[in-house]
């Protein structure tokens, strides 16, 4: 279940193309130690850094730490996505129930990262049920491709306990430059949730 959970951050390569792209990028060999260099400004991260931040909100449900390490576009799109649904919805049940907001409360008027916080808390809890997640101890990152000047993969692993048997493969993440700082391409893969609440706010003929 951790791997559908986490589907939504990452992609996945062949072990070919992952070796190319990491040889490409002659990346792999420093990732700990760029990780290390960059992580003293927290307004500067390392690609590696960013993801390593991440896990670690997300072990610790920070999800205000992880709403402010993606994109600000991918904010603004998916409070986009989701505020139609939000607004069908008059009685104010179902923005409670997601965002756990107070019922009068106008769901528009939370910030975009307010509003992606509150969905991504919910996404997590339904989404990990019977998954490791809970387990996990952080990542162990593989090294970091650079296709492009502002495009980033970071190629990691999650941790588990060392008494439990490690997670097979190997998962990619990827961010790219925002105003000169790395950020996460994607918070999570919500389609899913979108077109399931569209469906049960949808008027009944």
């Amino acid at each position: 279940m951790h791997q559908q959970f986490f589907s939504s951050c990452r992609y996945h390569f062949r072990f070919v193309a992952l070796v190319t792209l990491l040889f490409a990028s002659h990346a792999g060999s420093n990732a700990v130690a760029q990780s290390v260099v960059q992580t003293g400004n927290p307004q500067n991260l390392s690609p590696t850094a960013v993801v390593e931040r991440y896990a670690n909100a997300l072990i610790a449900k920070d999800w205000a730490t992880c709403v402010s390490l993606t994109d600000p576009e991918e904010l603004a799109r998916n409070k986009a996505a989701f505020i139609p649904i939000f607004q069908r919805d008059s009685s104010g049940q179902l923005a409670s129930r997601i965002l756990g907001a107070p019922r009068q409360l106008v769901v528009s008027s939370l910030s975009d990262r307010e509003f992606n916080a509150r969905l991504f808390a919910f996404f997590v809890s339904t989404s990990s049920q019977g998954s490791a997640r809970e387990r996990f101890q952080g990542v162990d990152i593989f090294g970091t491709a650079n296709p492009a000047p502002d495009r980033a993969f970071v190629i990691y692993q999650w941790r588990l306990p060392a008494a439990e048997r490690p997670i097979r493969g190997v998962q990619a993440m990827e961010l790219r430059r925002v105003g000169g700082q790395w950020r996460l391409k994607m918070l999570a893969d919500f389609e899913g949730l979108r077109e399931m609440l569209a469906r049960s706010a949808a008027p009944r003929g």
